[in-house]
Formats: structure tokens, C-alpha cells, sequence
């Protein structure tokens, strides 16, 4: 089975990991930008900018443990962080759309019949809103699916065969046991 690398595992634990740290760095300083230019904080619009830094601090996070080696982690991180990418939707008002690093996303707009629609961006963003207006719409970002699938992959390669390794050494314990031989 062919895996999907830059060149080896490593390479690619390194360019994801950069590639979510830059996407977490833009998009801090996008929120920062706005709150800057915010002129009235409510609760509410205080809340969805703690939202925003957040799931962009973790991007940082998942970036930086994947770097400092600390891989088990990093990927888990890292997959948490590209699910909260993988649907974009606008519906009764309601809008959530996130994403660090890029992505490039196809679905429907509803709100003016029923038109697939493309999008690519290279840039971070985050927008949560409520009572937002009439648009409806559903998207899927490729890219965060594409990421889903290697990180599952990396960490599979890494983590999944030492429970196979750790089963069948079990399964020998237990072997022993029932013929009455135990080796330490």
C-alpha cells in the first residue's frame, strides 16, 4: 500500500507541523487585527473570540509537539484540530466556518436555489455567528480530510503496531499460563 509522504515520515511529521503552526500564527494575528478594530466587546462577541483563539492555539500546539518530538500527542492534536475543519455551514442563522493553514472545499449554497460551489483560500480564518441573516450553505474542506488521512496513517504506522506486538505477547502469556509454563 502506497503511503502518502513528503519523502519519508518524518519530512512530512515536520511540514505538517509547520504547516499548522504558520496557519495558527496568521490566524492569531487576524483575530488580533479584529479585536483591535472592535470597537464594542459583548459577552457573546467575547466568547466566539476566545473560540477563534483557541482552536488557532491549538493548531499552534499540535505544530509545536509534532516539532518537539512529542509525536503521540502531536498527532492526536493535530487530528482534533483538522476535524474542527472538515465542515463549514451556514443555517437558521447560525455560520461556522474554520480553518488554519488552507483548504480548498466544494458543497452547496441553498440560499439561492441549489449551486455547488468551489473554494480555495490560503490564509487562516474564522468566522461564528449567530443571527447572521438568511444564508444556508454546507462545505467540505478537502484539505483537513486529506490531513484526517495521513495523521491517521502516521500515527497508525507508529502506535498501531505496538498493540498488535503487545497483544500477541499477551496472547503467548496466556498461552504459557494454560500449559502450566511461565517464562519472565
Amino acid at each position: 500500500m502506497m503511503k502518502l509522504r513528503i519523502k519519508s515520515t518524518p519530512t512530512t511529521i515536520i511540514s505538517i507541523a509547520i504547516y499548522q503552526i504558520l496557519g495558527g500564527l496568521v490566524g492569531l494575528g487576524l483575530v488580533s487585527w479584529l479585536l483591535v478594530r472592535t470597537q464594542e466587546l459583548n459577552g457573546v462577541l467575547l466568547f466566539i473570540f476566545l473560540i477563534s483563539i483557541g482552536l488557532f492555539c491549538l493548531s499552534i500546539k499540535a505544530g509545536s509537539a509534532l516539532i518537539n518530538k512529542q509525536y503521540k500527542k502531536g498527532l492526536i492534536y493535530s487530528i482534533i484540530c483538522q476535524i474542527f475543519q472538515v465542515v463549514a455551514f451556514a443555517v437558521g442563522g447560525y455560520k461556522y466556518d474554520f480553518f488554519s493553514g488552507g483548504r480548498f472545499s466544494a458543497g452547496f449554497n441553498f440560499t439561492d436555489g441549489f449551486t455547488l460551489k468551489f473554494d480555495f483560500a490560503l490564509m487562516s480564518s474564522f468566522n461564528m455567528s449567530y443571527n447572521s441573516g438568511t444564508e444556508y450553505y454546507m462545505y467540505i474542506n478537502f484539505v483537513a480530510i486529506f490531513l484526517i488521512y495521513v495523521l491517521l496513517d502516521i500515527y497508525d504506522e507508529m502506535y498501531g503496531k505496538k498493540k498488535s506486538s503487545i497483544h500477541d505477547n499477551n496472547l503467548n502469556h496466556l498461552e504459557a499460563s494454560q500449559n502450566g509454563s511461565y517464562e519472565i
